[in-house]
């Protein structure tokens, strides 16, 4: 490898860290705003919020990641007549789904149940309008191989949405807004963050426009590959989004269609929404790891087959392990966490079951990763379809006849299928003889005793003992947890090297 090649190498690599850090922080700002506003605004408020939350979120991670991403790999052809004509059609669609969001953004409202909410739809329309332009100034700063500015876009983008938003709790508070003129307030201000981000990018970012060519749909056969790939891997970063989604339009339905009444069901859809951010939370670990690692399997892959085999059979381990003590972890302490958190324990059945979420979606990642490597884009599209329309299958019904401990089964069951599908097309690729290591079993479980004891004899009066008290049982558990998979030698020293505080892999 040349000089000029190792320094590009390297180039490459602090660029993907810049831009893995910015993403990183702003999930953990996603995921953490969303705490204060249900306090502020109690259960009710929160799930007004919730309502339009996926469509924002949905709309933010395309802007911020996946058309930026797809637009990088396009530039770093060199194609500016396929860039061209790439952006043209990115505007076109994203502006006729805005007309058309804007033209029915009240039906949409009342379908939700929820017909006042129909300025926060109209909001969505006004971020699409927007997100062409976002998108292409990130995509250029990616395809150069800077990031920096990208990065810092997304950070301020996320940093303004969460002042608004919290800005529209205390107006709430303050001023004696309803629940849904907060939750509309807080909507817009997805539209203010976005149009400083784009100020900010097009301040920093020169793009020579006039070098797109002129407009044809010729250069469709040539970027169907890569936009296919791209369609596939980014179906799954709004995966989970999606299932919000289809909850925002069934859940509070089926409940007043069972009987209950409007008010006591928007309470109870408040309740459940908890659960999105614990699970976000609950994935930022797995987030971190697959940001840091997927880059190298892909090279990996490239190089050296037999390697990058041996290699993620080792990762699927890592995975499996660690996220089946976590979601035990937060099975246990989630009445503490809830009391913490929300201030109360309420829903506690319904949180437990949306837990096991944790496990499910952390090996759902690594098995869509993998199909991402290896280029098996139709195979993962069709697992995660089935469970898309598992889901809209089971939503319903479940909920209408269970309530919402009914809702929370029809997102686990509509992920187990997915889960299900992966392994089936992956069986001959790895073996799963891991999953039958006694040692680790044995270890979970005194870990998952000790957590227990100690959350249910330390003292909880108030929220800070409370959380104290959950970092104590947490420390204590891990700890117990480490001694014992190390004195029995429960894990190969394969998987100790992929945690970054242990060894650099």
């Amino acid at each position: 490898m040349t000089s000029k090649q190792e320094k590009q190498l390297n180039q490459a690599k602090k660029a993907s860290l810049v831009i893995g850090l910015s993403g990183f922080i702003s999930k953990i700002l996603a995921a953490s705003y969303r705490i204060p506003y249900q306090n502020l605004v109690g259960d009710r408020g929160f799930y007004a919020y919730q309502q339009v939350y996926p469509f924002l979120a949905i709309i933010s991670t395309l802007a911020l990641t996946a058309f930026p991403n797809f637009m990088s790999s396009v530039l770093q052809k060199k194609d500016f007549n396929s860039l061209g004509n790439l952006t043209r059609l990115l505007i076109s669609c994203c502006w006729s789904m805005a007309l058309l969001l804007g033209v029915c953004h009240q039906t949409l409202a009342e379908l939700m149940g929820a017909n006042q909410l129909g300025s926060a739809l109209l909001a969505v329309s006004v971020l699409l309008l927007l997100t062409p332009f976002l998108s292409i100034y990130r995509g250029f700063d990616q395809g150069l191989g800077q990031m920096k500015v990208t990065a810092i876009s997304q950070v301020l983008e996320q940093t303004i949405r969460v002042l608004v938003i919290i800005v529209a709790a205390l107006c709430y508070l303050g001023y004696g807004w309803d629940i849904y003129r907060t939750a509309n307030f807080a909507a817009w201000g997805n539209v203010i963050a976005s149009c400083f981000s784009l100020i900010y990018l097009s301040l920093s970012i020169k793009i020579q426009w006039v070098r797109f060519g002129s407009f044809n749909m010729t250069f469709w056969s040539q970027l169907k590959p890569l936009f296919f790939s791209s369609f596939v891997f980014t179906l799954y970063a709004i995966y989970l989004l999606l299932f919000q989604l289809i909850d925002a339009f069934l859940l509070k339905n089926s409940l007043v269609s069972s009987g209950m009444n409007t008010i006591q069901a928007e309470y109870q859809k408040g309740i459940y929404d908890r659960g999105q951010p614990l699970l976000q939370f609950g994935l930022i670990v797995f987030i971190a790891l697959f940001t840091s690692y997927l880059p190298k399997f892909s090279r990996l892959y490239e190089e050296d087959s037999q390697s990058y085999k041996q290699l993620s059979q080792h990762f699927l381990s890592l995975i499996y392990y660690l996220s089946l003590i976590l979601t035990v972890g937060c099975l246990i302490l989630l009445p503490l966490i809830n009391q913490v958190l929300f201030n109360d324990r309420k829903g506690l059945a319904m949180l437990q079951v949306y837990m096991i979420l944790i496990f499910l979606s952390s090996l759902v990642q690594f098995f869509h990763h993998h199909q991402f490597i290896i280029g098996q884009h139709h195979s993962s599209l069709r697992c995660l379809v089935l469970g898309l329309v598992t889901k809209l299958l089971l939503t319903a019904p479940l909920t209408h006849y269970f309530g919402l401990v009914g809702s929370s089964w029809s997102s686990v069951l509509s992920l187990c299928i997915v889960l299900l599908a992966y392994l089936w097309i992956s069986r001959k690729e790895f073996s799963f003889r891991f999953v039958f290591s006694y040692k680790y079993y044995l270890s979970l479980v005194v870990m998952g005793r000790l957590v227990w004891i100690l959350s249910n004899v330390l003292p909880s009066s108030n929220r800070l003992i409370t959380f104290l008290t959950i970092i104590l049982s947490t420390a204590s558990g891990v700890g117990l947890f480490v001694l014992l998979a190390s004195k029995w030698q429960v894990f190969p020293k394969e998987l100790w090297s992929f945690l970054p505080f242990l060894r650099k892999k």
